[in-house]
């Protein structure tokens, strides 16, 4: 098993990664439990999943755990949504010693880390992801956050796990389109931090997409997880360098946003908004062209849906309610070359309808 730590002072815990760790949960959630209660937070999807990996297992051993089940899909994340959860735990008679565990994707994840972080004050809650979006990513820095009618992820809070456990094997569970969704991120922490493991997947994208080579996936997920523990421990607020996580979101929220979410993954449209970003990186004489067609190459690798016909003018409304925005000025993640990036607030609306045009 490898331990990979977040380094966060007194709230600082373990990311554990191994195949097969699924069958070791028992022994690494044991010292959490006192005897209080325990909630899985699923879908409906993953239920004989989580009876199976979570419900029974622990049962086994002696937790109280019950299994409470959230929507499929962006749905999920409203304020509807939160109050019924939140409806939820108070008639399972949870307080505050009771553990969350959110045994899911990515959507699992951010409303079980909300409310983990908001139901009475605060109460512990531990992620363990089923997608590799989940493994990669959103499981990993504490960030949680639900959508409002304006936009992706306005409503949230930055609230640590008390661990991370992932097991590349539960992949196994997902349709083909979902494990390319978490690819975009995968390439992502190569583009933007080790132009070296940019070049890794370049050679070994081909064996990932056909699914039944875990022992690769645990490669990828591992370095992919070293870069995003070292960014968070670094700056657990994005105020500074984890800022940089933000490459291709920007353009990808936007698409989300106008494409109608459920019609594009998160994955697929940051993979859109990653070319976007490279191809304004080229623009702004930042980005070596080579260099550009070199991550080019690499996300096309990846079957994408085509980009439709875009409203523009709800585009551009997208990006400038996008959280990233501050003092009414779009803060962009670009490249200077592969494995470096750059920050700029100079990007324009005819430039970003312009990216569109060459994605």
């Amino acid at each position: 098993m490898k331990t990979i730590p977040i380094d966060l002072g007194d709230r600082s815990y373990p990311v554990h990664l191994a195949l097969g760790l699924r069958n070791r949960l028992t022994d690494l959630l044991q010292p959490l439990n006192q005897g209080q209660q325990w909630i899985c937070v699923t879908q409906h999807g993953l239920a004989s999943l989580a009876h199976a990996v979570i419900l029974e297992p622990l049962i086994h051993e002696g937790f109280r755990i019950s299994l409470v089940f959230v929507d499929e899909g962006e749905e999920a994340k409203s304020l509807s949504q939160m109050e019924r959860l939140y409806d939820r735990l108070i008639r399972l008679g949870c307080d505050r010693s009771t553990v969350l565990v959110a045994f899911g994707g990515g959507v699992v994840g951010d409303v079980t880390g909300f409310a983990a972080a908001t139901f009475l004050r605060g109460i512990r809650y531990v992620q363990i992801p089923t997608t590799l979006l989940g493994m990669v990513d959103s499981a990993i820095g504490g960030k949680t956050g639900i959508n409002l009618s304006h936009g992706k992820n306005l409503v949230g809070a930055i609230y640590q796990p008390q661990m991370v456990c992932i097991d590349p094997e539960l992949l196994a569970s997902l349709p083909p389109e979902e494990r390319v969704s978490g690819l975009g991120e995968v390439i992502k922490y190569g583009a933007i931090c080790d132009a070296d493991f940019l070049h890794w997947l370049d050679t070994h994208l081909s064996q990932m997409l056909e699914w039944d080579c875990w022992d690769v996936y645990q490669q990828a997920i591992q370095r992919s997880v070293e870069i995003k523990a070292a960014i968070v421990s670094r700056d657990e607020r994005e105020s500074d360098q984890r800022r940089i996580l933000n490459f291709g979101h920007t353009v990808g929220h936007a698409l989300e946003k106008v494409w109608g979410y459920g019609s594009i993954r998160h994955g697929e449209a940051v993979a859109l908004g990653m070319l976007a970003a490279a191809d304004i990186s080229v623009r702004k004489d930042l980005l070596p062209f080579p260099q550009m067609i070199e991550l080019r190459d690499v996300i096309r690798q990846c079957p994408l849906p085509d980009l439709p016909q875009i409203d523009t003018r709800e585009f551009l409304a997208a990006i400038r309610k996008d959280k990233k925005v501050r003092n009414g000025q779009v803060h962009m993640v670009l490249l200077e070359q592969l494995g470096r990036t750059v920050i700029r607030s100079d990007v324009t609306e005819d430039e970003l309808l312009a990216s569109l045009e060459r994605i």
